[in-house]
């Protein structure tokens, strides 16, 4: 599902009525009534992560030939939306953090 850029789809934990559309103003995408997880599309800016983010360097050696390789990656502390925990929140933060 392609998503504007200004929106992203979260999984949290909630009870969502079978009639709803929406859930405190976000578009509800889907609801898995069994585990009580609700898919919502919410604005990319109403997301609250605190992040950290990291890089490491390191080499390798072929052949006598020397590559340094540098790779980022996004260390959460915490990711939320409307004080609800998103249980997908390393794909939303990476989401939130792309530009």
């Amino acid at each position: 599902m392609g998503l504007p850029k200004d929106k992203v789809l979260i999984k949290i934990r909630s009870i969502v009525h079978d009639d709803a559309d929406d859930f405190l103003g976000a578009t509800i995408d889907d609801f898995d009534r069994a585990n009580g997880v609700a898919s919502l599309i919410v604005d990319a800016r109403e997301i609250d992560a605190e992040t950290i983010l990291r890089q490491e360097f390191f080499t390798s050696e072929a052949w006598g030939q020397v590559a340094v390789f540098r790779e980022e990656f996004i260390e959460v502390k915490s990711c939320t939306w409307n004080d609800f925990p998103i249980i997908n929140y390393e794909d939303v933060c990476n989401a939130i953090h792309i530009d």
